[in-house]
């Protein structure tokens, strides 16, 4: 608030008046983050895992997980919400499946409650790991009769998969030709015993496994996200 003095002239004489003016101030509210571990990536089978720790927040949206070719032109990949206001350590992590890409470059951009943008430093992910094929769909983890797996291919190659028992004992192993592309195969459960199985996926050195269970009566609902991955390499 502050007072202004003005003059004028009425009838010859001067004549002063005291004006009050408010003067507001609007405060802006900025985030601000301490990463204890930079953004960096980590290459997997499956694709790219991106993480990232912050050591505290105040005032943070989102992060925004950003890709790119060539370290130039990014563009979004996936938005993650972050902690807003945190004072203790938290992890972010992001898995970009199906990445095949010789090299890809990842950064983060951070918007504030505010919106107001600021970026991390870039980080880089080389692949070196054989990626022949990868599972891209499958149906209730949960079964009845049948369990359906889509894999696809990136060469023509020959796959061994298997059907076993938590203690080892495999129930049945085949091996089939892969087209370049989109392959499906059903597995059929009928005439199992109600349990857990581990289904075997392997080409070459490269080996997916997924978690099913043969239940009796109406298939759940269950999120079919069981699935790992490991190498038979040795060295």
């Amino acid at each position: 608030m502050a007072l202004i003095k003005t003059k004028s002239v009425r009838n010859g004489l001067p004549v002063f008046v005291l004006t009050t003016l408010f003067i507001f101030t609007t405060f802006f509210a900025q985030a601000d983050v301490e990463y204890s571990t930079p953004l960096h990536g980590k290459e997997f089978k499956m694709g790219n895992r991106i993480e990232w720790k912050t050591a505290y927040e105040t005032d943070t949206k989102m992060f925004i997980v950003e890709k790119s070719d060539d370290g130039i032109n990014f563009y979004m990949e996936r938005e993650i919400k972050a902690a807003g206001i945190s004072n203790k350590e938290k992890g972010y992590r992001f898995m970009d499946v199906g990445n095949n890409e010789e090299t890809t470059f990842y950064r983060l951009k951070l918007v504030d409650e505010d919106d107001t943008e600021s970026y991390s430093e870039i980080a880089m992910v080389k692949k070196t790991k054989a990626n022949n094929f990868q599972i891209v769909r499958m149906s209730n983890t949960s079964a009845i009769k049948t369990f359906e797996v889509t894999l696809d291919a990136l060469a023509e190659k020959e796959l061994t998969f298997s059907l076993e028992k938590f203690n080892g004992e495999k129930v049945f192993s085949t091996k089939k030709s892969l087209i370049n592309g989109l392959n499906e195969i059903e597995i059929n459960l009928e005439d199992e015993l109600l349990g857990k199985y581990k289904l075997v996926f392997s080409v070459e050195d490269e080996v997916e496994e997924i978690i099913l269970r043969k239940v009796e009566g109406e298939e759940t609902q269950k999120e079919n996200v069981a699935v790992k991955k490991k190498s038979n390499k040795k060295g």
